[in-house]
């Protein structure tokens, strides 16, 4: 209960942030999301894909939110490939 309160009572820090996206517009980005996440869904990643213009998406089926917890070192190839294909445009 704690972390949505926070959240929410940085809702004005946060969209002044957000105000300011367009200076990550060109920074690759890789997304990891977890389809089972009841915090972040289709909408909000469709806002994150259209925030980047160089974005990676992969999509776990079985994952919540914390998708680096649950898949653990199974993201360490998904990860390696992102920073390589970074390196090597």
């Amino acid at each position: 209960a704690t972390m949505p309160k926070s959240i929410i009572g940085s809702s004005q820090w946060l969209g002044g942030l957000w105000s300011r996206k367009e200076v990550l517009r060109s920074i690759p980005a890789l997304i990891l999301c977890g389809k089972r996440d009841i915090a972040f869904r289709d909408k909000e990643l469709a806002t994150w894909r259209e925030a980047f213009e160089r974005v990676e998406v992969h999509e776990f089926d079985q994952v919540g939110h914390y998708v680096q917890e649950e898949m653990g070192a199974d993201l360490c190839p998904v990860i390696d490939m992102f920073l390589k294909s970074i390196l090597d445009s």
